[in-house]
């Protein structure tokens, strides 16, 4: 059995090879870039190209689990204004966010110092 070279429309399988189903030698060659050369394209776009980007790629993000309203947030820190007591560090927070059944209850302060 003796394949003959591509060219010509011709195929290079033997017909053996092709009732078998082995005709497909498609080369798939993946090209996959890092995080720095896709920063590096990325700049190479326009002001209106890079903030579509941004926002297909947050829109890609999941939903946050916890959502507070602007005014809820404007409350809250014209609260930490008046009262820094009510204020917690990040690693109070991130401790506060690791508990379970955490996510549907509002932390007991408010603001992160």
């Amino acid at each position: 059995m003796r394949k003959r070279a591509v060219g010509g429309g011709r195929s290079p399988f033997t017909f053996a090879e092709k009732r078998r189903g082995i005709c497909r030698s498609t080369r798939v060659e993946y090209n996959i870039m890092k995080l720095e050369e896709i920063v590096a394209e990325a700049s190479k776009l326009s002001e209106d190209e890079r903030a579509s980007l941004a926002s297909q790629l947050l829109h890609g993000l999941e939903t946050p689990v916890y959502w507070v309203s602007d005014d809820e947030v404007g409350r809250r820190m014209r609260e930490a204004e008046a009262d820094p007591g009510v204020l917690i560090t990040f690693d109070e927070l991130v401790a506060g966010l690791r508990q379970p059944g955490r996510c549907s209850e509002p932390p007991p302060r408010f603001a992160v110092r």
